[in-house]
């Protein structure tokens, strides 16, 4: 049955069988509507449609705008190393808006002196070794030491400005066997005797002393648990490697012989820094004295196995000590341990070689040890 308007459907309130098809107001059966008599609801309908369609466009631009962000996200695996900052003295000087000093999105300046700034987004105290990182936002972004971790433990810099193109592997430390142009500094100001080589020039892997009024260096800035660093006597002239005394400052030089060394024209120093003794310890170069090695054959006493641990002789330079019982390799951190005492360093017993361990060490055994002191 169709009705094709209100007004019919009123004609036929009276008639006998559509009053059979009716109770209480409701229609009963099978009724058929004309498009004449709905158009309160289609526009219903299309207003849901309408309003379902605005939700769907809606999601559309979300979409876009979380695919812009991860395009930007992903831009920002590739940073731009810049260099040496220093945070006492905002050197160079760096501002949020700034375009990152004209490096852009990406820039990374390393903090080389210690110091508090405000670059626009209120004051934050900056340590040696944090990063200041040029975000999109047009602000420079403060990351600290430990947020190395965030990728950055492989950091593959791409230098767009056309100075260098390098892959600089991150860690705790300075890696100079992938020495390049831009890993060397030159300084022509260090002059007179006891001179510290400042922590701008030391941040680099290589530096280069060119003063000839240069006699003697007590000191390195700059310093983070086994950083190494090269030093060059380009001077003209010997100058003097203060060895580590009562008087030397922190970050003072550890020769390894016990005194002075004389660095001679074109020589060099290898050296790596000892967090520990908060000293730098020479372990290489063509320079004169240091780094040389010792062999020591250490028997166990009774007293060893009590205290599990055993002094050598010498302070050893770190990551250097080769150790074998009975002919087997002993692994630093696995099966001992290091530690500095009264300037001599002892090894503790760890792991396996420990007290109750499978492979305890026991009075008469005896620890053959080879390292640079």
């Amino acid at each position: 049955m169709s009705i094709a308007d209100g007004q019919r459907v009123r004609a036929l309130e009276s008639n006998a069988a559509w009053a059979s098809k009716t109770s209480n107001n409701t229609l009963t059966g099978v009724q058929t509507l004309s498009n004449g008599g709905s158009g309160a609801s289609i526009a219903n309908v299309q207003q849901e449609i309408n309003d379902q369609a605005a939700d769907i466009a809606t999601a559309q631009n979300d979409i876009v705008n979380l695919q812009s962000d991860v395009a930007t996200l992903q831009a920002l695996d590739t940073f731009i190393y810049v260099g040496a900052w220093n945070a006492s003295t905002n050197s160079p000087t760096l501002a949020d808006g700034d375009g990152g000093a004209t490096y852009g999105v990406g820039a990374v300046y390393r903090v080389s002196v210690a110091g508090t700034q405000n670059l626009g987004s209120g004051s934050q105290t900056f340590a040696v070794g944090d990063k200041v990182v040029y975000n999109t936002l047009a602000i420079w972004e403060k990351w600290d030491v430990i947020d190395s971790d965030i990728t950055l433990d492989q950091l593959q810099d791409v230098d767009t400005t056309g100075v260098a193109q390098r892959n600089l592997l991150y860690k705790s430390a300075t890696f100079w066997e992938d020495l390049d142009p831009n890993e060397v500094s030159t300084n022509a100001a260090l002059t007179g005797a006891n001179q510290t080589v400042p922590a701008t020039d030391a941040f680099f892997k290589l530096v280069r002393l060119t003063n000839a009024g240069l006699t003697s260096v007590e000191a390195i800035g700059f310093t983070y648990n086994q950083q190494k660093l090269i030093l060059v006597n380009a001077t003209g002239n010997p100058f003097d490697i203060k060895n580590n005394s009562a008087g030397t400052p922190t970050n003072g030089i550890i020769t390894g012989t016990g005194a002075d060394l004389t660095l001679e024209t074109d020589q060099t120093l290898i050296l790596i820094y000892d967090s520990t003794s908060a000293r730098w310890r020479i372990i290489g170069g063509t320079g004169t004295g240091g780094g040389e090695w010792n062999k020591e054959n250490l028997t166990l006493n009774g007293t060893d196995i009590t205290n599990q641990y055993k002094d050598l002789a010498f302070e050893v330079i770190p990551s250097s000590l080769d150790l074998h019982v009975s002919g087997v390799l002993a692994i630093e951190g696995i099966d001992y341990t290091l530690s500095t005492v009264s300037l001599v360093t002892r090894i503790t017993f760890a792991g396996q070689l420990a007290t109750g361990g499978n492979a305890a060490l026991i009075s008469g055994n005896i620890l053959n040890c080879k390292y640079q002191k």
